[in-house]
């Protein structure tokens, strides 16, 4: 799922150098409201709040970007987990998800690792 950052994500030094249109991974059905203070970093047409920062170094981050297709073949073998995603996607979901995740993984770690890189960065500043 593509994840659009927001103006304040391009100012902010976890989110530095990351492309504004960031294809993330997500499998959930869950959202949260932002807390009282926090800037909203990254957004979606399907969750609206996708990330945060709260303070200075405290960040709420909905999606995934350090996945696998390992991880994901992993979780398609819960029951419950690849029921929902069959619920969602259909029959057979599940191939297609780790394929996708296959094809797409080395470019989620290269924004991954500048994401982890960045907070690592500016922890050390603080």
């Amino acid at each position: 799922m593509p994840v659009c950052l927001t103006p304040a994500a391009r100012e902010d030094p976890v989110f530095a150098g990351l492309p504004h249109d960031l294809l993330t991974f997500q499998w959930h059905g869950e959202t949260f409201d932002l807390p009282e203070g926090a800037v909203l970093l990254a957004t979606s047409p399907a969750y609206p709040n996708q990330a945060f920062r709260w303070k200075s170094h405290a960040y709420g981050v909905q999606f995934h970007l350090e996945i696998s297709a390992e991880l994901v073949r992993q979780w398609c073998q819960v029951p419950d987990y690849r029921a929902g995603l069959e619920t969602v996607l259909g029959a057979g979901a599940s191939a297609e998800v780790v394929g996708d995740v296959s094809r797409e993984q080395n470019g989620l770690h290269s924004w991954a690792r500048k994401m982890f890189e960045n907070w690592l960065g500016a922890c050390a500043l603080a």
